[in-house]
């Protein structure tokens, strides 16, 4: 954790974030469901598959933090969420990267109705991974299709697109929904955990925020984008950091160079010139801490 506050220090002014560096050493893996199977196995019986199979501690047990010590796991129950953290523990991993939204249960049900019982299993996942010194990033958003998703934020702003390149850059510059996003991320970083009784903003569980996966904008290279990537970038980086200068923040790109790039060459494929990222030019920005990559050999045919 010392390595990562390191990152903290203001960016010297004469240096850009191609020379100034700090390493974070972190062995972590990325999740897409610890929520929501925390829900079916702790939460209201109402979300459960099986209510009577339900699979979780008494919560004064669970939120002790001696949950390896008062546990025989070989013979207690244990819930989805607390065997993948003991595992990762015994693996010697300590960052977990996890979605803010639900697959099947939706954190944002509509802009600005939350789902009590998703933000707690949000909640009891922060709690546990603090109890097994495991650090958390959150991502904010989604590029992809589904619920907390770009696609997702278009239907309910009601702006009319003719194609996903429109869509794309309507979610960057669309006024009424980047206040939907605004309002969701102020949401999130000011939420009092229910287990915990901290903020978000204060939780040292949470080692950073990521403000969009995977992003996309196949207009930004051209007149018509305007920047709206980079502009949406800087807007929501500031945003963040004028709530919470207590956590890391990063994007959530792959890490693609557009066309005139002098490492356009690495680029996995065509394709990912026009993805409307920039590694580079996207994380100078001041409030961004650290950068990224998605690796994604089998997918890309790379």
């Amino acid at each position: 954790r010392g390595t990562a506050a390191a990152s903290l220090l203001p960016m010297p002014e004469s240096q850009s974030i191609a020379t100034w560096r700090v390493c974070i050493y972190g062995k972590g893996w990325n999740t897409y469901r610890l929520a929501d199977a925390e829900i079916e196995d702790c939460g209201e019986p109402s979300f459960m598959l099986n209510p009577k199979d339900r699979n979780c501690f008494n919560a004064g047990i669970m939120n002790t933090g001696l949950l390896t010590q008062l546990i025989d796991f070989s013979k207690a129950p244990i819930s989805r969420m607390q065997r993948q953290f003991a595992q990762a523990a015994d693996m010697g991993l300590n960052t977990m990267r996890m979605w803010t939204w639900s697959r099947k249960y939706p954190l944002q049900e509509q802009p600005g109705l939350y789902n009590e019982v998703a933000f707690r299993a949000l909640d009891r996942v922060l709690a546990e991974a603090a109890n097994y010194n495991i650090s958390v990033i959150l991502c904010f958003v989604n590029n992809w299709q589904e619920v907390g998703s770009v696609e997702q934020y278009l239907e309910w702003s009601g702006v009319q697109v003719a194609n996903a390149d429109e869509g794309d850059l309507a979610f960057y510059t669309d006024p009424g929904i980047k206040a939907m996003v605004s309002s969701h991320i102020e949401t999130l970083i000011m939420r009092r955990n229910t287990v915990t009784g901290k903020l978000y903003r204060d939780d040292p569980a949470i080692m950073a925020w990521n403000l969009i996966n995977e992003p996309r904008c196949k207009t930004e290279p051209s007149s018509i984008g305007k920047n709206a990537l980079q502009n949406w970038l800087r807007e929501m980086a500031a945003f963040v950091k004028a709530l919470d200068e207590n956590h890391l923040l990063t994007i959530g790109e792959e890490g693609f160079f557009p066309e005139g790039s002098p490492w356009h060459d690495d680029n996995p494929n065509s394709w990912s010139s026009d993805s409307g990222q920039d590694f580079l030019r996207n994380h100078d920005i001041p409030e961004i801490d650290f950068t990224t990559l998605h690796i994604w050999p089998d997918n890309w045919n790379a």
